[in-house]
């Protein structure tokens, strides 16, 4: 039993890496309510009740992102993504503006 716990863990946590063509929307997934807590006048006046809009406008932004990485010959990392999500999530309204995602490989 202990065997299949440590098999299941392991394989969530490699599940929890994001690939680069569900990055765009994991992460607008992640923002949108941050950006509706966090700036709720300015979301409202953007969006108002759409948060549909909210979701294509970061997940197209995302998208750009990945697109001028792709052109600079960056290569993005699934593992960073993951982190850059979890840090979008956890971040404070007064850190939230602060985020600087890294989901570029190193190498």
């Amino acid at each position: 039993m202990k065997r299949l716990s440590i098999v299941v863990l392991a394989s969530s946590l490699v599940a929890c890496a994001i690939p680069e063509e569900d990055f765009p929307d994991v992460y607008a997934k992640a923002l949108c309510p941050k950006l509706e807590e966090c700036h709720a006048a300015d979301y409202a006046d953007l969006y108002g009740d759409d948060d549909d809009a909210c979701l294509d406008d970061a997940a197209d932004g995302a998208d750009i992102v990945l697109d001028l990485g792709d052109l600079a010959g960056s290569t993005y990392d699934e593992a960073k993504g993951r982190d850059c999500v979890q840090e979008v999530k956890a971040a404070s309204c007064g850190d939230l503006d602060d985020v600087d995602c890294d989901i570029w490989s190193d190498e």
